[in-house]
């Protein structure tokens, strides 16, 4: 009977292994659809101010 659990757990452990490489798989052929960083990077705080250096009202 032991012998039946401690196998049983390694097959359900091969099977969520072997999800998780699936989904990594997927998401790394997804890398592109990433949305974009905000390229600004100063101590300016606020939706507005980002927005007016992200297009140069600034």
């Amino acid at each position: 009977m032991r012998s039946a659990n401690l196998e049983m757990i390694e097959k359900l452990r091969m099977v969520a292994l072997k999800r998780c490489e699936e989904r990594i798989v997927r998401a790394s052929e997804k890398d592109g659809n990433l949305p974009k960083k905000i390229e600004y990077c100063d101590p300016h705080y606020g939706v507005s101010s980002v927005l007016k250096h992200k297009h140069g009202l600034v």
